[in-house]
């Protein structure tokens, strides 16, 4: 069927705006690229901004915290948070092994302890029992990072490690009592940074669990 010019020419007209429309959306590379870098300045200054709000309100680090950050060291989680970490480089750099001493309180106290734990009993008493805090104590299960010249094992990160898992197979609680003293205890904060008085006085006792 014929369309007379008057309908051609509405059609026309018609047509013309959206070919208009999207020849002005139709950006460029350079345009797109522009916008994308006028997106991320703006939220570069937005954060810029938050931060100094965020660091006027939170109160300073005093100087233990600092001393307490500066304890750490950096191993194989800065390969982890760089987003490229290497398991053949954490094989061919970390090796841990277990001293013959180490080795020996794994397979004998360690072994002992657990035959003392009963996880329904601990659970349900919401307590260990008294045969169990005494042997923690006198086998220096709190101390085992603390030095031996001051009453403590001595033991390495990697023995700690393997005689908190072994727990963990007995008696989740035990695991938990023996973790925090050393890892989250101030032992090896009065190590590094306590006077001698404070070591004295502090580290003996935090062995035998009197702390």
């Amino acid at each position: 069927m014929m369309l007379s010019r008057t309908t051609q020419r509405s059609t026309s007209l018609l047509l013309r705006p959206s070919c208009t429309l999207k020849t002005d959306i139709t950006s460029s590379p350079q345009q797109e690229q522009h916008q994308r870098r006028t997106i991320v300045g703006l939220v570069h200054a937005i954060d810029k901004r938050v931060y100094r709000w965020a660091k006027g309100v939170l109160p300073p680090i005093s100087k233990t915290e600092n001393i307490a950050l500066g304890c750490g060291t950096i191993g194989f989680d800065r390969d982890i948070f760089s987003g490229s970490p290497s398991l053949q480089h954490l094989i061919d750099t970390y090796q841990p092994s277990l001293t013959p001493e180490e080795r020996s309180f794994l397979t004998n106290q360690v072994t002992t302890l657990c035959t003392l734990l009963n996880d329904h009993d601990v659970v349900t008493n919401k307590d260990f029992s008294k045969e169990a805090w005494d042997y923690m104590r006198d086998e220096k299960f709190f101390g085992m990072k603390i030095p031996k010249e001051w009453g403590g094992l001595g033991f390495s990160t990697e023995a700690v490690s393997q005689v908190l898992a072994k727990l963990a197979t007995q008696c989740f609680d035990a695991n938990a009592t023996v973790a925090v003293p050393n890892s989250l205890g101030p032992g090896e904060l009065l190590v590094r940074y306590g006077t001698e008085e404070q070591k004295e006085y502090f580290l003996p006792r935090l062995v035998n669990g009197t702390l």
